[in-house]
C-alpha cells in the first residue's frame, strides 16, 4: 500500500510538472526559436490591398520580396502604401547594439505589423518570422518578439 501511495505521488508530480513546464511555452512555434517572444491578446487580419511602408534607403527590393511570398501563399496582393499601411518595414539606428546586422523587432496587433531591424539583413530575418506566423487565412497573431542571432555564424 505505502508503494502505491509513493508511486501515485510521484505521477501526480510529473504531471503538474509537465502542466507547468507546457503553460512557460508559447502557443506557436518559430523556427528558430526567438531569444524574447510574447504572445499578445489581439492579431490582424491581412486583407487584398493591404498597405506596406518602408523607412530607410534601399528597402524596395526587401518590399517586394514580402509582397510576393504573401501573393504565393496566401493568393493577397499587398500594396506600396505609406498613407495607411497595414505592414512598417523600417531600418533604424536606435535599436541596440546587441542585435547586431541580423536582429530585428517584429510587432503585431490590431494597429498593424511594424519589423524594425539595423539592417536589411535583420528585415528579411523578421519578415521570415512573420510569415510563420501568419496562417492561411491572413490572420497574423499578436506577438511581439525581438530576436537576434546566438552566434557571430551561421552554419
Amino acid at each position: 500500500m505505502k508503494k502505491l501511495i509513493h508511486f501515485t505521488a510521484m505521477v501526480t508530480g510529473l504531471i503538474l510538472l509537465a502542466q507547468c513546464t507546457l503553460k512557460d511555452k508559447p502557443a506557436m512555434s518559430i523556427i528558430p526559436e526567438p531569444a524574447n517572444f510574447e504572445m499578445l491578446e489581439k492579431g490582424l487580419n491581412l486583407s487584398e490591398g493591404s498597405g506596406i511602408r518602408i523607412s530607410g534607403e534601399g528597402l524596395g527590393e526587401i518590399r517586394d520580396y514580402l509582397i510576393a511570398e504573401i501573393k504565393s501563399s496566401l493568393n493577397i496582393d499587398l500594396v506600396h502604401d505609406g498613407d495607411n499601411p497595414m505592414i512598417d518595414l523600417a531600418i533604424t539606428s536606435q535599436l541596440p547594439d546587441s542585435l547586431g546586422d541580423e536582429g530585428y523587432v517584429l510587432k503585431t496587433g490590431i494597429d498593424g505589423v511594424k519589423i524594425e531591424a539595423r539592417s536589411k539583413a535583420g528585415l528579411f530575418y523578421g519578415i521570415q518570422s512573420l510569415l510563420q506566423i501568419t496562417g492561411p487565412d491572413g490572420f497574423v497573431n499578436g506577438v511581439s518578439i525581438t530576436d537576434a542571432p546566438r552566434f557571430e555564424w551561421r552554419g
